[in-house]
């Protein structure tokens, strides 16, 4: 199923069973491993922010770990995948002070539609991705 299609079950969905968001943000956190495909039976999680760990009527909520994140801004124009390079460097500048952060053993990105996102087509329209690292010593 395509990203946009899994954002359309969820906003009908929504229409019907709301629940107490925290902001007005929309999350995708999208997992990935060589070895394994899937978390929690999908590798892409959609949805809002709560405060709750307790799914509500129809919807499965996960828990992400506290931690510190790497922020990029991606002009949605460009690509989603635009912003590769710039993140591959800043990774590969800063192994010796951070690490990638897993969740049960898999790598995970977090996207942010916030008040940057206008829509798919406006050309000024951003969306954050957010890499889970933590402070590393050698």
């Amino acid at each position: 199923m395509k990203t946009y299609e899994l954002w359309n079950e969820f906003d009908s969905l929504y229409k019907n069973h709301s629940f107490k968001k925290v902001d007005e943000n929309g999350y995708e956190v999208r997992f990935f491993d060589e070895e394994k495909s899937t978390i929690h039976g999908k590798d892409i999680h959609i949805g809002f922010l709560t405060e709750t760990t307790q799914s509500a009527d129809g919807f499965s909520t996960i828990a992400l770990p506290e931690t510190e994140y790497a922020v990029f801004d991606i002009l949605v124009a460009k690509g989603y995948d635009s912003g590769n390079a710039e993140m591959d460097k800043w990774l590969a500048d800063n192994p010796a002070q951070y690490k990638q952060r897993l969740m049960d053993g898999m790598g995970f990105v977090v996207l942010c539609y916030n008040e940057k996102f206008k829509t798919g087509e406006a050309p000024d329209s951003v969306v954050e991705i957010w890499i889970p690292m933590y402070k590393h010593i050698n």
